[in-house]
């Protein structure tokens, strides 16, 4: 078996697709939406963003939530550090 991607430019092609399909001649699998917008937000982007710029977004949102909880906010705070440490022992072990 093989497995070919396929852009669709006339919606005529994917009648033909569908068919074929519908004759047990292929298997026809969509992408989720997820997978989709996944895709274009790659084609679209100008730089990828490093593993160490994900981290560093991740930890300043993490910082702002957690300075936002009154109630347990200091706990957060200190299991956020050590997930930092950890983290980042798993991207760059030394």
């Amino acid at each position: 078996m093989e497995t070919v991607n396929v852009e669709i430019l006339n919606p005529k092609a994917k009648a033909l697709l569908v068919n074929m399909a519908d004759l047990n001649l292929i298997n026809i699998k969509s992408k989720s939406s997820f997978g989709q917008r996944l895709e274009q937000l790659r084609r679209n982007a100008e730089k990828i963003p490093s593993m160490e710029e994900i981290t560093k977004e991740v930890e300043s949102v993490r910082e702002q939530r957690y300075a936002s909880d009154d109630d347990i906010g200091g706990t957060r705070t200190q299991i956020g550090r050590i997930a930092r440490i950890f983290n980042s022992a798993l991207v760059s072990p030394q």
